[in-house]
């Protein structure tokens, strides 16, 4: 088919959605509603790419437009729970049901051999400066491929990748903690520490996390915390059940996955840090972490109703800034990380003087060592799911790149003059 068909097939396809939903809008909401559907889809280039990307932004944007939007997710979902259809999105999202109830998503194969290198060079520009070096795998919801392969009849290579970067690691003489041999050692079923609508660890598994972490620092790395500030009897859990939906449910619908159970956990003892996020310092107890707005309906800028149960309950707890933890005497550590630690370093905060969380997923190169440079720390900690392996040879995924922490082929004797 030629260019100019085309062309004339994304027009004629085109002129049909905008004829459906301006219909749609028409029906539910006026004129009004046309027109903002109009506005989203017209523009005034007539390439081809340029059709294609009018299509996308209407699965990406207008249909955030569509009247009655929310009844039709949920009637889609009930349609869907009764097929039993329980494997969805395979091409961009990986996106699976369980039999018990939990959205997981398969691996695609990944060599791991850009995260090595990532991984030795930052080692090796560590070691010159004296720095400590930690990785942290944290988990995901099944700990054993063969979980996926049974219930889906499809091969996952979530662990194995992790397995094989691993043994690299080891390789490398680089030091680790492999969470999911802690799991086994504590007898614990991998999917109970996780969110069943959403990727995200909960907020007790969290806790637990930061207590193998500060294990792990006080044997090996010259910490010495109070291990029983980590321990389960010192913390306060608030339960509230069936009140929210995960990042991953949203892809579904609540009508098919139901809604997740939430625990909020705070210290039962004295606690006092200090904040600072970009020059605003915010001094106060354990409290400063956590945005209880989540919990609560909202309103949009139209004055339109938000439910708590629509809020990313995982994002109330929130990490970011340089944290100081007035009753703790030792440490100065930078963590590496994801969004899994948005409630992950509160706790590990715990057993720490001073800590810093950035993520280099969303850096410039140079900004990591820029910070190491700056900021005088004794361990860095490396801390990421173990689904982040192979984004940077997976253009779907690309964007979560998180181990650009030098420039390829950059190493020890030559790095840029503002970093030696």
């Amino acid at each position: 088919m030629n260019k100019s068909a085309i062309c004339t097939e994304n027009r004629i396809f085109a002129v049909i959605v905008i004829i459906c939903l301006g219909m749609l809008c028409i029906l539910v909401d006026g004129i009004s509603g046309f027109n903002r559907m109009i506005d989203a889809v017209l523009g005034d280039d007539e390439s081809i790419e340029d059709y294609s990307y009018r299509i996308k932004n209407i699965s990406d944007g207008v249909n955030e437009n569509i009247p009655v939007r929310n009844e039709l997710i949920d009637m889609s979902g009930l349609f869907l729970k009764a097929t039993g259809i329980r494997d969805y999105y395979e091409d961009e999202y990986g996106i699976s049901f369980t039999e018990d109830g939990y959205i997981v998503s398969y691996k695609d194969y990944a060599s791991t051999d850009y995260e090595i290198e990532q991984m030795v060079l930052l080692k090796e520009y560590l070691d010159e400066k004296g720095i400590r070096l930690l990785y942290v795998n944290e988990p995901a919801k099944y700990i054993d491929d063969s979980v996926y392969l049974e219930q889906f009849g499809k091969e996952s290579y979530l662990n194995s990748n992790m397995d094989r970067f691993l043994q690299k690691l080891d390789e490398n003489n680089i030091e680790y903690i492999d969470l999911r041999d802690e799991i086994r050692k504590d007898n614990l079923y991998s999917f109970d520490m996780f969110y069943r609508t959403d990727h995200h660890w909960t907020v007790p598994a969290s806790r637990w996390a930061a207590s193998k972490i500060m294990e792990r620092l006080n044997t090996d790395y010259g910490y010495n915390a109070k291990m029983s500030l980590f321990d389960e009897s010192s913390f306060l859990y608030t339960n509230f059940d069936k009140c929210w939906l995960g990042e991953q449910g949203r892809l579904l619908a609540e009508t098919y996955t139901g809604l997740d159970d939430f625990t909020l956990v705070k210290p039962i003892f004295p606690t006092c840090f200090k904040r600072d996020y970009f020059g605003t310092v915010v001094q106060g107890d354990f409290d400063i972490f956590i945005d209880y707005k989540c919990y609560q309906d909202s309103f949009d800028a139209k004055g339109k109703v938000i439910p708590a149960k629509m809020n990313g309950w995982h994002y109330s707890y929130d990490d970011s800034g340089r944290i100081q933890n007035c009753n703790a005497e030792y440490g100065n550590v930078l963590v590496l990380g994801d969004s899994y630690c948005r409630t992950l370093v509160p706790f590990l905060s715990l057993g720490i003087r001073n800590i810093y969380e950035i993520q280099p997923r969303y850096m410039v190169e140079g900004q990591v060592i820029d910070e190491i440079e700056a900021g005088g720390y004794d361990t860095v900690i490396v801390a990421y799911a173990q689904f982040m392996l192979g984004a940077h040879d997976d253009e779907k995924i690309l964007i979560i790149d998180s181990f650009p922490f030098l420039a390829e082929g950059i190493r020890m004797g030559a790095l840029p003059e503002k970093w030696s």
